[in-house]
């Protein structure tokens, strides 16, 4: 899965607009109600993802746009494979 930091090729940019995205009704109510001490600690310290709701959204249209990247990169290697002839003796993991 994708992780900060956050690249992607300029042909995935205009894909996952930031202002279009939706965000978790837990982004405004989260209360870490039986979550883990640390998971508190970290959205507080703004250590670990975006605290205000431009920052959030701008991060989850990065994180989609990664997978966008990845999906189109695989799915090359998996054709290349195909192409060369040993998909069939091929086994992927991901």
């Amino acid at each position: 899965l994708p992780h900060p930091p956050f690249f992607s090729e300029h042909k995935y940019a205009h894909l996952f607009p930031p202002d279009q995205m939706k965000l978790s009704t837990s982004f405004y109510e989260e209360t870490f109600e039986g979550k883990p001490p640390f998971q508190k600690a970290h959205a507080l310290d703004g250590s670990h993802g975006a605290s205000d709701e431009a920052g959030a959204k701008k991060e989850l249209a990065d994180y989609y746009t990664m997978i966008a990247m990845t999906d189109e990169h695989i799915g090359g290697v998996i054709e290349e494979y195909k192409r060369l002839g040993i998909w069939d003796d091929t086994l992927v993991l991901f």
